[in-house]
């Protein structure tokens, strides 16, 4: 097996400061979500899954937070976007593609790692990945971790795994925020990732 780092939106100071430089010649699989999917999951993930809250303020107050907000988001992307031209391999996967077909995404990422596998044991693999298993891990604490165990099992915003929908963000904003996230998004996002624009 090939060594895996994964890293997530907390790193977001250390590679901007380093200037991606640290992913340089190496192999590079960056994971992407819409946005205003994203921010939604973030918000009850520092407002909800926390022991104690990161944020105080409302949903709509969140987006525009410059520690956590959409335009923050919008630079992490960006940034990484870019880790492209100095890896030594790179493929983007975004979570949309997964939800619409997982087993193939899974073949792409299994052929970008140069791994084999038999077709029986990714087929178990998309089977175990299926939402309500991970809704039923997360409901029993099957994994034993408190970073995927669920806080508050009465409110259902607490939950690591939710509700896993695309494009579930128009539930959570009206109008006006909605034209300022579209905003942000249609002004600063780069062009590599039009699909969202």
């Amino acid at each position: 097996m090939p060594k895996v780092t994964f890293t997530h939106l907390t790193s977001f100071e250390i590679v901007k400061s380093l200037n991606i430089r640290i992913l340089g010649n190496k192999d590079f699989m960056f994971l992407i979500r819409d946005p205003r999917d994203v921010i939604v999951s973030y918000y009850y993930q520092i407002t909800k899954r926390k022991k104690t809250s990161l944020f105080s303020g409302s949903i709509n107050e969140f987006i525009r937070s410059g520690e956590y907000g959409i335009s923050k988001i919008i630079s992490y992307m960006n940034l990484l976007s870019n880790a492209e031209s100095i890896s030594n391999k790179f493929l983007l996967v975004t979570y949309e593609n997964l939800h619409e077909n997982f087993h193939r995404e899974l073949k792409r990422i299994l052929n970008f790692m140069e791994l084999s596998c038999r077709e029986e044991f990714t087929e178990l693999a998309v089977q175990h990945g299926e939402f309500s298993k991970m809704k039923e891990m997360e409901e029993k604490n099957k994994y034993k971790t408190s970073a995927l165990s669920v806080k508050n099992p009465d409110d259902k915003n607490a939950f690591k795994v939710r509700f896993g929908k695309i494009g579930g963000y128009v539930n959570y904003f009206n109008k006006h925020e909605m034209d300022f996230m579209n905003k942000e998004i249609n002004e600063k996002l780069s062009d590599k990732f039009l699909f969202y624009k």
